[in-house]
């Protein structure tokens, strides 16, 4: 199998079932300063438009290095229909406007290669899917990313690595009421495994980390891979309030 249909299998394999829509996609524009988070690679975006709200989406793509590669973008739906595809070179951006037929959860797949993915979905609740064999793939700091710890959760692991020698991160788990419970820094180029306990009466509510840049000296933050417990649901969200909603609903 090629590694588009890998890629359409793994989104599939996230999303509900799904109609039609339709479809405008604006023309390609010059990139201003980028939105947070950066993606590299592969990722998938996990979205949520009900009662007739219409998905509209800026999508940028910016050098990381010498590479020339463009974000390629999917929205797939449950039946392996591409609702829109399309490509943003780097250094611009493109704004895309869908209107499902049939609402409920969409998958929005973004494969910039090597150079680095944007999204701003305004409003919309969306989250980033991850879980052990779909790991979120950034690059430079993430502020803060919530998640939805199940109600009887008394643990979980979490797996983080950055991929080259001298590359390192500061990684941060908060718990339910903002507390710090896990402040890991240092070279992460071999996978670490951090097993975080919940206290009683923390679950059942969102949590948060954050990966920022090393303490250490002579160390740098640039990418970072990270995937989620298998007990976890598989979403990483801007807000707190959507982590819960995407945690509450069925998940694979």
């Amino acid at each position: 199998m090629s590694r588009h249909g890998i890629r359409t299998c793994l989104a599939i394999g996230i999303v509900g079932l799904l109609g039609g829509a339709s479809v405008r996609i604006a023309g390609a524009e010059t990139r201003e300063d980028a939105p947070w988070p950066q993606f590299r690679h592969t990722n998938y975006v996990a979205l949520l438009a009900e009662g007739g709200a219409p998905i509209r989406a800026t999508l940028g793509c910016t050098h990381h290095g010498t590479y020339e590669d463009t974000l390629v973008y999917r929205l797939i739906n449950s039946a392996s229909e591409e609702l829109l595809a399309g490509e943003v070179l780097p250094e611009e951006t493109r704004r895309v406007e869908l209107r499902p037929v049939t609402p409920g959860l969409h998958v929005l797949v973004l494969s910039s290669g090597w150079n680095v993915a944007t999204v701003e979905l305004g409003e919309l609740p969306h989250a980033v899917v991850v879980k052990r064999d779909v790991p979120l793939q950034t690059v430079r700091r993430c502020e803060r990313l919530y998640f939805y710890v199940p109600k009887g959760m008394r643990g979980f692991n979490l797996f983080v690595s950055a991929s080259v020698t001298g590359e390192g991160l500061r990684f941060q788990v908060f718990d339910s009421d903002d507390k710090v419970v896990i402040d890991e820094d240092g070279d992460f180029d071999a996978e670490r495994k951090l097993a975080v306990t919940v206290p009683t009466g923390a679950d059942g509510r969102a949590w948060s980390l954050a990966i920022l840049e090393p303490r250490t000296p002579g160390m740098g933050l640039d990418d970072v891979m990270l995937r989620l417990d298998e007990k976890l649901p598989p979403y990483l969200a801007k807000r707190p309030d959507w982590a819960v909603t995407f945690g509450k609903r069925r998940h694979p």
